[in-house]
């Protein structure tokens, strides 16, 4: 068969036809050296045509010659460096020798070429994104970044793009710029709810607490059957002090939450918050109670569920057991201490609130104005005008706007009542 080909080329001159026929014909035979030779001359005969040298690198790899492959790659990428499969291929190389650096760096021209599938690409990228996702201070989060930000501009239209940036941008903590991801994510394809849960998440993290009101009601026009967006938007309305809205949503969300028990927790303890403002301090205690029911080991509801017993005044013993069982499970949060400061203070114990209350700020506290405001009223029982008002000042600085502050400030005493 080869010697018909000879006679044939011998006539007619070298096609890319008989070429490639000759090279099948040696590769059957097992003749590796002369499928070699067949390839290189058609390469030799058709240099622009980088599909034959696509096929010399596979021949190459698949008897073993991975240097010599490595070299027809790079051959391929001075004609054209935006060539996805040998950029794949060199990339592969820096992962089998551990140069994430070289790996990255590589597949740069994978990334921006609009050409390549975006599938493709972020199966690529997919490992890195979950190796900074266990470990966020992780040195690949920078070019991890710049490569998103390049698939982005590559496939502005397509919401997987913007979704993955904003994923990545969010576990480096710069919220502000992912927030915008998720929202122009959204803006493409507002039918994905793990987007809108992520973003809602952020802007609640963010205390963005408008901006959630705003964004969940949007969110309930597409989905309108999920306890969480009923629950952000019941938070969102409690925050803003409309305690009304925020009961209806949180009623619907209860509704929604099914057996999700963990979702069931946090609603319930946002209702014991609305219910408490609404002055309904039986149906706040039952929501605790309900919550403490089928999680009676979470911190943060140990201590929401004491607070507000310490703002009743009611249970104080009670309330206190609470508070140290969120202690002993987290003994540096300062909320956690400023409510046992505040249960010491209802049972007339001053001193000991004082004490436990300046721990409190020592360990972060005085970024929350509440807390600042309850150490204002423990140091004017304490005969401390002056530090009283300084702390009142404070809380009011940090965003507590309440008549009775005003009154605090203005009058430089507490009223009789309290």
């Amino acid at each position: 068969a080869i010697k018909v080909f000879e006679e044939v080329e011998g006539r007619t001159g070298v096609t890319e036809r008989t070429a490639l026929l000759r090279y099948e014909l040696w590769k059957k035979a097992g003749k590796d050296k002369k499928a070699t030779q067949a390839l290189q001359q058609l390469i030799k005969s058709f240099p622009k045509n980088v599909n034959y040298q696509h096929h010399l690198a596979s021949h190459l790899n698949r008897l073993g010659k991975n240097a010599q492959a490595q070299e027809v790659y790079r051959s391929i990428l001075t004609l054209d460096p935006d060539d996805a499969r040998a950029n794949v291929a060199m990339a592969s190389t820096y992962r089998k020798q551990g140069d994430e650096s070289g790996y990255l760096q590589s597949i740069k021209p994978i990334v921006r070429n609009p050409d390549t599938d975006i599938d493709l690409k972020i199966a690529e990228l997919m490992p890195y994104v979950r190796e900074v996702q266990r470990n966020p201070q992780d040195e690949k989060v920078v070019p991890l970044l710049e490569l998103l930000a390049d698939l982005e501009k590559a496939h502005p239209q397509d919401a997987k793009a913007s979704s993955i940036h904003a994923d990545v941008l969010n576990i480096a903590g710069r919220q502000t710029e992912a927030l915008a991801k998720f929202k122009r994510t959204i803006e493409l394809n507002p039918s994905n709810y793990l987007v809108w849960e992520q973003y809602l998440s952020t802007l609640a993290e963010q205390g963005m607490m408008s901006q959630l009101q705003t964004e969940s009601e949007m969110a309930l026009d597409f989905f309108p059957n999920q306890a969480f967006i009923y629950y952000c938007n019941g938070m969102s309305n409690a925050a803003l002090a409309k305690y009304k809205d925020a009961r209806s949503s949180l009623d619907q969300a209860i509704l929604m939450a099914g057996k999700d028990n963990k979702m069931r927790v946090s609603i319930y303890a946002m209702q014991g918050h609305v219910f408490r403002n609404l002055a309904l301090n039986d149906r706040a205690e039952k929501a605790f109670e309900d919550a403490l029911a089928i999680d009676a080991s979470d911190p943060g509801l140990l201590n929401d569920y004491a607070y507000h017993l310490a703002r009743t005044g009611q249970k104080l013993d009670e309330a206190l057991d609470l508070v140290k069982k969120a202690i002993d499970r987290d003994a540096q949060n300062p909320r956690y201490l400023g409510t046992k400061a505040w249960i010491h203070f209802k049972r007339g114990e001053s001193e000991q609130a004082s004490k436990v209350m300046d721990q409190a700020m020592k360990m972060g506290g005085d970024r929350y104005g509440y807390l600042q405001e309850n150490y204002g009223d423990i140091l004017f029982v304490s005969k401390d005008v002056e530090g009283a008002v300084e702390r009142w000042k404070s809380a009011q600085e940090l965003g507590i706007d309440s008549e009775n502050l005003k009154r605090k400030i203005e009058e430089r005493r507490l009223d009789d009542a309290q």
